[in-house]
């Protein structure tokens, strides 16, 4: 960092790594930096814009932030790895989406930012997608798959659930982003699991990606659940 100047940040797979995105074996650092520098032994430069939104510190280091780093390895890495980093991300509870549609507001064409800006719209269809259209896909798969119609909104030992089969005992929760991505909210479904299962019945949860994007290994699944169940 000192031999690239005051407004060097490390960035790219190197900073990946110091945020926790993705391990790094390179032996070489990546830096960006807003003038010109030339790389050199055991230091990968990228002369780049580099606005100071774009930057935070860590462990007294100067690294852009992880929608700046989403973006700079758009470029550098194939879609299904940039994918799970942006899904660690996520996990990790990084993921800030404002700030990586601002970001990309600043990308003017860059490499890869195409690929950041599909994972960006892929990740919001199932952030804003509703309890009652979440149901109604479950209803439909059921329909298509010749599955038999599941009862909707059913008290059962004490919860409200989304949906179930009463006489195989069988549990559907229908798991959106917007209502059971934060830590409260798995503890809670996970007690809820507990008490379900101790009272005889399977409770299994299912996400927007599952029902929407995966509709025939779901509903095989539900049928192998269904015919298990007797």
């Amino acid at each position: 960092m000192l031999a690239c100047g005051p407004h060097a940040a490390i960035s790219h797979r190197s900073a990946a790594d110091h945020l926790g995105l993705r391990p790094s074996a390179s032996a070489r650092i990546e830096v960006t930096v807003p003038t010109q520098r030339r790389s050199r032994r055991g230091l990968l430069v990228h002369n780049a814009p580099l606005p100071r939104a774009h930057v935070t510190r860590l462990d007294g280091l100067p690294v852009t932030t992880v929608p700046r780093t989403l973006l700079d390895l758009a470029a550098v890495l194939p879609l299904d790895v940039l994918r799970r980093c942006f899904e660690t991300a996520d996990r990790l509870r990084v993921l800030d989406i404002r700030a990586v549609e601002a970001v990309l507001a600043t990308a003017n064409g860059r490499r890869g930012a195409a690929h950041l800006a599909a994972l960006l719209d892929h990740h919001l269809e199932g952030l804003h997608y509703t309890r009652s259209d979440f149901e109604r896909d479950f209803l439909a798969l059921c329909a298509t798959y010749d599955l038999p119609p599941p009862v909707v909104n059913h008290e059962v030992e004490g919860f409200e659930v989304d949906t179930c089969w009463p006489r195989q005992r069988l549990v559907i929760e229908l798991d959106s982003v917007s209502f059971h991505a934060t830590r409260a909210a798995m503890n809670r479904d996970r007690r809820r699991d507990l008490v379900l299962r101790l009272a005889g019945w399977e409770p299994v949860r299912l996400t927007y990606q599952q029902v929407v994007r995966e509709t025939a290994a779901t509903a095989a699944a539900l049928r192998t659940l269904l015919a298990r169940a007797g």
